[in-house]
């Protein structure tokens, strides 16, 4: 399957999150279009991390390896299918517009 060059991968490492988590997805999947993908990858929360990011319609994805942030970007690096991976923090709120900041 050939990627679409426009397509996006987010991926948020996340361990016990679920306090800021919910923040940071909204305005992300406000401006994801079909092609694009949102990747939580929950490195070992005892929080319901990973139940939270998939009421909120992102994929979540284990943890594999090494543990730390590190690691999880790797884990979500390795299952992303996007043309382009956004690595987002699990505690940083992207500003409203923040796709249109991709293309200056």
């Amino acid at each position: 399957m050939e990627k679409d060059p426009a397509s996006i991968s987010v991926v948020i490492p996340a361990h016990n999150s679920s306090d800021t988590l919910g923040d940071v997805l909204e305005p992300l999947m406000q401006e994801l279009r079909e092609v694009d993908e949102l990747i939580v990858v929950d490195d070992r929360s005892t929080d319901g991390t990973a139940d939270l990011a998939t009421g909120e319609g992102a994929r979540v994805v284990i943890s594999r390896g090494r543990p730390g942030a590190a690691g999880a970007r790797n884990t979500g690096a390795e299952s992303a299918s996007g043309a382009w991976i956004l690595f987002v923090d699990s505690d940083a709120v992207a500003p409203a517009g923040w796709r249109h900041l991709l293309q200056d």
